[in-house]
């Protein structure tokens, strides 16, 4: 079992290849099973047990919703694509509160 502790940075991504993406950063309010929660949340969601059907964003908006996490300001420096040096950016507000 493990558990994402109250104060603990959590950096959430998905997919893989092609498909990876960093959906954001998020700090956990108060201590929970990742695993758990996500057992709660596939009995209101039966559907999403099957490959392919996941919403991890209505997973993630359950979790803020219910007080486990909340999403932290912050900036993004991008490294590159393609391993040029033209190719770094800054963005100063990426993850600003909605």
């Amino acid at each position: 079992m493990s558990i994402a502790k109250a104060g603990q940075l959590m950096l959430v991504d998905a997919g893989e290849y092609v498909s990876y993406q960093i959906i954001g950063l998020y700090r956990v309010l108060q201590d929970f099973d990742p695993t758990r929660v996500l057992a709660k949340y596939l009995k209101v969601h039966p559907e999403e047990r099957e490959n392919g059907r996941f919403n991890g964003y209505g997973y993630m908006m359950m979790l803020a919703r219910e007080g486990w996490i909340e999403p932290v300001p912050h900036a993004n420096l991008f490294l590159s694509t393609n391993y040029r040096a033209s190719g770094i950016s800054f963005d100063p507000q990426l993850g600003d509160s909605e």
